[in-house]
């Protein structure tokens, strides 16, 4: 868009660089349809129009989420504008607000959709993963994910220096960036937040920190046989898919981020309450939390209503399988995996 007089505009912080070219290619994709416009002649009309060659490009629609996305930064952009005296409104934001509540399909914007449900892994599935993990240093990777639910670039991020091994906790204030180095911001100020780690976790990291050659504490804990850190993609690749493979867990296959969502599965069937799992989880706020996880917190009550309208003086003849039972909140050790032993049972899927 040609420049506009900026009214006294003081530049906003910078974005974290993944964001930021996130954010640019997004606003790429608008150029041809908005770029010649001067941001007072960006109208409702004109975004509507934006919006419709977006669905069907040379006969070709972008997916509903795309165009979702597409028009985040958008929206930033022109509030930015409003704040600054240079737009009287934000025309996007009117053009959701006479749409909202409508469930036509004809909706110009659409709505964005949870593409995937959430692939939550149960104790047995937890024992195979990490039973199965083909070197010491995935296998401690995996368990780490498994149970602080950090974020894939928060954990190839962490270094020595965050493992307080006398607090038993893990302290989360830097990240590995995609485009290189380590990077001290998070996706969100709630996610500079310190995790506890179990005592079996504890005694995993420590000796996993005795056997690198990379154990000072500016050493990242996951590292390649050159001390830098692991790459997202080799993660993925290498330690993930092919140990998912390997211990044959059923379709679909888990993505990293489902390790997050077993973390929180842990919590929620273990009795923590919406604000005790969003502050562990690095959540802006309680709500976000219940919004994604409303499935788990009510699934929780209602099972536990059951058992209770179902409680009595009754017996059941022969034994379970291996004496074990995988109530909700037990703790089952996983006779499989040593270094996971007494680790708690996760919600099953």
């Amino acid at each position: 868009m040609p420049s506009t007089p900026t009214h006294g505009y003081r530049s906003k912080p910078s974005l974290p660089p993944e964001r930021s070219r996130n954010y640019t290619t997004k606003l790429q994709r608008l150029k041809p349809l908005l770029g010649k416009l001067r941001l007072s002649d960006v109208n409702e009309a004109a975004i509507a129009t934006a919006v419709g060659k977006l669905r069907k490009p040379d006969g070709r629609a972008y997916a509903p989420n795309t165009v979702v996305g597409t028009l985040v930064p958008l929206s930033c952009l022109l509030d930015d504008a409003v704040g600054e005296g240079i737009l009287g409104h934000n025309p996007l934001a009117s053009l959701k607000a006479r749409q909202k509540g409508k469930r036509r399909k004809g909706n110009l914007i659409p709505r964005a959709r949870n593409l995937k449900e959430q692939r939550i892994l149960s104790p047995k599935e937890i024992d195979s993963l990490l039973s199965t993990a083909k070197t010491d240093r995935y296998r401690v990777l995996l368990t780490t994910a498994i149970f602080t639910g950090l974020r894939q670039m928060e954990l190839l991020g962490l270094t020595w220096g965050d493992v307080d091994f006398e607090e038993r906790i893990v302290r989360v204030r830097f990240q590995l960036s995609r485009l290189g180095g380590r990077v001290p911001y998070t996706k969100s100020d709630a996610g500079q937040r310190d995790v506890a780690i179990p005592d079996e976790l504890v005694r995993m990291l420590r000796e996993y920190r005795a056997s690198t050659s990379y154990k000072s504490d500016g050493d990242h804990l996951f590292t390649t046989s050159t001390g830098k850190p692991i790459g997202w993609n080799n993660v993925d690749r290498d330690c993930l898919r092919a140990t998912v493979k390997a211990a044959k867990l059923r379709s679909p296959w888990p993505t990293f981020h489902d390790l997050r969502h077993t973390f929180a599965s842990l919590l929620i069937a273990n009795g923590c309450d919406a604000k005790t799992v969003s502050t562990a989880m690095g959540h802006a706020d309680a709500g976000f939390t219940l919004r994604v996880y409303t499935g788990l917190f009510d699934r929780e009550a209602s099972d536990e209503k059951v058992r209770a309208a179902t409680r009595g003086n009754w017996q059941v003849t022969g034994q379970a399988g291996n004496g074990q039972e995988a109530a909700t909140g037990q703790v089952v050790p996983f006779p499989g995996n040593p270094h996971a032993s007494e680790l708690p049972a996760a919600q099953s899927s």
